[in-house]
C-alpha cells in the first residue's frame, strides 16, 4: 500500500476499517498506517481513537479522504494563524 500511495503523491497514509468508533476497551478495527510505532502506542494509550476526527470521518464514509477534507483541520489551521 505504501507504494500505491507514494505513486499518488502521498508520503504517509492510514487505512482503517471502521464502521463505528470503538468504545474504550473494545478491540481496535483492522488498520494499516505509516505512523511511527511510538506515536501509535501513545495515541492508543491516550484513547485518542474516540476523539480523532479522521476516525469519525472514516466511520461515515468508505471513500478516501485527506485531513484537509475534515472541517477540524481548517479550524486548527485558522487557530494556528490567529
Amino acid at each position: 500500500m505504501s507504494r500505491v500511495f507514494a505513486d499518488l503523491g502521498y508520503s504517509a497514509f492510514s487505512y482503517i476499517d471502521v464502521r463505528r468508533v470503538p468504545l474504550s476497551g473494545e478491540p481496535l478495527p483492522f488498520h494499516l498506517s505509516t505512523v511511527r510505532n511510538d506515536f501509535a502506542q501513545t495515541y492508543l494509550d491516550a484513547n485518542l481513537v474516540t476523539y480523532d476526527p479522521v476516525v469519525q470521518r472514516a466511520a461515515t464514509s468508505n471513500a478516501p479522504f485527506t485531513w484537509a477534507d475534515c472541517p477540524e483541520y481548517h479550524s486548527w489551521r485558522a487557530a494556528r494563524r490567529g
